[in-house]
């Protein structure tokens, strides 16, 4: 988790890293979720109208288990994602 968090930083320069437990998923003993909370990542938050103007943690959460993974990603944001794994794999390496 450490790792993660170091990575994370260093792609990102995140204000927090949050490491959380999120939803059931057979067969896994340990299933975590890792955010890096961006500047921009609040301000996507308080500037939804679902959402509060001051987001804490649980409103990131929230946020982007309902707004980023509860739907298809366009081509564009698919390409991002792709960019964005090999990214962190070559900071693994």
């Amino acid at each position: 988790m450490k790792t993660v968090e170091r990575v994370l930083i260093m792609a990102y320069s995140p204000y927090k890293v949050m490491f959380y437990k999120l939803g059931f998923s057979p067969g896994f003993n340990v299933h975590f979720h890792v955010a890096p909370v961006t500047q921009d990542l609040l301000a996507a938050i308080s500037s939804h109208p679902g959402y509060s103007s001051n987001p804490d943690g649980n409103d990131a959460i929230v946020f982007l288990s309902r707004e980023c993974c509860e739907r298809p990603l366009s081509a564009h944001e698919a390409q991002k994602q792709l960019s964005a794994v090999r990214l962190l794999k070559g900071l693994f390496g």
